[in-house]
C-alpha cells in the first residue's frame, strides 16, 4: 500500500478492502472488530455478501439475488468503474457477479450466467486470484453440464482442477475449502463421463474425489483442517485470518457435539427404536436440507439410467415419492426449488418406464411434460426429457420420431446464442 493510500484512509475518503483490513489490523496487532465501529457500511454489505451464500447453499437463489443485486456494480466492463463501486460498497465485485452468476443458473437462467461469467474470466486472467478462477471454473463447467454440453463440461472442470491442486501447495485459502470444491468438480466429471456412457474413464476421477474427502469426510475431519490451517496463519503473523479460520472450526466442531447429543437423546428415550446411534446421526446430517439428498438420489437415478442398469434403478427409485413428499411438507424449502425437483424426478421416471418398455404411458408423460417445461422455458429440464426420449427412439429404431425429437433437442441445447452443441 502507498502511503497516499493509507492517509485517505485515516481522513475517512476511502474505505480499506476486507484483506487490507485485515493485514492493518494483523500489523497493528488489533482484533478486526476494533475497526467496525467506524466502517459499519462496508461491513453491512460484507454481511449481507455472506447472507446471499447463506441461501444459495439452501438453494433459494431467489432470496440471495435479493441480497446480490444492490452489490452489483453497475457496469462491470469497466475495470475503472468497479474499482470505485468496491470502494463504495466494500466487497469483491467480481465475488459478487460470480455469485450472481450462480443464482441465475440455479434458477435455469443459463444465459444470464453464461455472461456474467465471461465477464469474471476476463478479469480473472489479470487478477490471478486462483480460488475465484477455481470456483469461476467449476460454475462455468456446471453451466455447461446443465445444457448437455459434456466435453465443455469436463474442460472447465479439469482447469478447476489445476487450479485447486495448485492452491494446496500454498497457504492462499484455507485447505478445508479447496478440498471441498475439489471433491465437487472431480465428482462432476466422474458423474459427465458416466453420463456420455463412459464408465471407465469416470472411475479414477471418482477415486480421486475419494482420496480428496478422506479429510473432511467427517464433521471432527473438517475442524481439524481448519484448526491446523488457523495454527499455520498465527505462526506467519496473520492472526486476525487465524481468528476467522479458528471460529469456522469452532462451529462445525459445536455443531458435531449437538448431532451426537440429539442422537444420544434419542437412543435414551426410546432404547427399542430400530435406528442405531449411527443412523439417527445420519438423518440429522440430511435433514438439515432434505431437498439436496433428494436431488442426490435423483441424480444417482440418472447416471444408473444411462449405465442400464435397470434393477439398481428400480431400488433408487422405489423410496424417492416418499422422500419428495417429505420435502414438500418441510415449509423451509421454496416451492419453485420443490417444483424443480419434482420435474426433474418426474423425467427420471420417464427415462425408467421407457427402459423397461412402458412406451405408451412414458411418451404420453413425456409430451405433457414437454409442454409444461416449454412454458416455463427452463431448457436444461427440456434437454434433459428429450435427450430420453431421442435415445428411445434411436433404439427401436423409429426414424421419423427419433429425427423430429432430435431437431427439438438441438434448438433446446443452441437456446438464444448458442449453436453446434449437439
Amino acid at each position: 500500500m502507498s502511503s497516499s493510500m493509507i492517509s485517505q484512509i485515516e481522513a475517512g475518503k476511502t474505505n480499506p478492502s476486507f484483506g487490507i483490513l485485515v493485514q492493518l489490523a494483523n500489523r497493528l496487532t488489533t482484533p478486526v472488530e476494533y475497526f467496525l465501529n467506524d466502517l459499519d457500511e462496508p461491513y453491512v454489505n460484507a454481511t449481507k455478501l455472506r447472507l446471499a451464500e447463506f441461501y444459495l447453499v439452501l438453494h433459494e437463489p431467489e432470496r440471495a439475488l435479493a441480497y446480490l443485486e444492490p452489490l452489483r456494480p453497475d457496469n462491470p466492463f469497466d475495470p475503472a468503474a468497479v474499482r470505485a463501486h468496491e470502494t463504495q460498497v466494500g466487497v469483491n465485485a467480481w465475488h459478487v457477479l460470480l455469485l450472481v452468476a450462480r443464482a441465475y443458473r440455479m434458477k435455469r437462467r443459463s444465459d444470464q450466467a453464461e455472461r456474467l461469467i465471461e465477464i469474471v474470466r476476463e478479469h480473472l486472467l489479470v487478477e490471478q486470484n486462483r480460488y475465484f478462477e477455481m470456483l469461476m471454473l467449476r460454475e462455468s463447467g456446471q453451466i455447461e453440464y446443465d445444457i448437455n454440453n459434456l466435453e465443455g463440461a469436463i474442460h472447465e472442470w479439469e482447469k478447476a482442477v489445476e487450479c485447486g491442486e495448485s492452491l494446496l501447495t500454498t497457504r492462499e485459502q484455507a485447505p478445508f475449502d479447496v478440498h471441498r470444491v475439489l471433491v465437487d468438480v472431480l465428482l462432476s466429471i466422474g458423474r459427465a463421463y458416466r453420463k456420455k456412457g463412459e464408465v471407465e474413464r469416470a472411475q479414477p476421477y471418482l477415486e480421486r474425489a475419494l482420496e480428496m474427502a478422506a479429510p473432511i469426510a467427517t464433521l471432527r475431519g473438517a475442524a481439524s483442517s481448519l484448526l491446523h490451517h488457523a495454527q499455520a496463519l498465527l505462526e506467519e503473523g496473520e492472526a486476525a485470518e487465524a481468528k476467522l479460520c479458528l471460529e469456522r472450526g469452532i462451529g462445525l466442531m459445536e455443531a458435531a457435539q449437538g448431532i451426537a447429543t440429539a442422537a444420544y437423546v434419542a437412543r435414551l428415550a426410546n432404547p427399542s427404536g430400530d435406528a442405531s446411534e449411527w443412523d439417527l446421526a445420519a438423518e440429522a446430517l440430511i435433514s438439515a436440507k432434505p431437498d439436496t439428498f433428494l436431488e442426490s438420489q435423483v441424480i444417482a437415478l440418472e447416471e444408473n439410467l444411462d449405465a442400464a442398469d435397470v434393477e439398481t434403478c428400480l431400488k433408487l427409485a422405489a423410496p424417492l415419492p416418499a422422500l419428495l413428499q417429505a420435502c414438500c411438507a418441510d415449509e423451509t424449502i421454496p416451492a419453485e426449488r420443490l417444483h424443480w425437483l419434482e420435474v426433474r424426478l418426474a423425467i427420471a421416471e420417464v427415462g425408467l418406464d421407457l427402459k423397461m418398455g412402458h412406451a405408451e404411458e412414458a411418451l404420453a408423460r413425456a409430451e405433457d411434460l414437454l409442454a409444461q417445461l416449454q412454458a416455463t422455458s427452463d431448457r436444461p429440464l427440456r434437454i434433459r426429457l428429450l435427450r430420453r426420449i431421442l435415445e428411445w427412439h434411436l433404439v427401436q429404431g423409429n426414424q421419423a420420431e427419433a429425427q423430429e425429437a432430435a431437431v427439438l433437442l438441438a434448438q433446446a441445447a443452441m437456446g438464444p446464442q448458442r449453436a453446434g452443441i449437439v
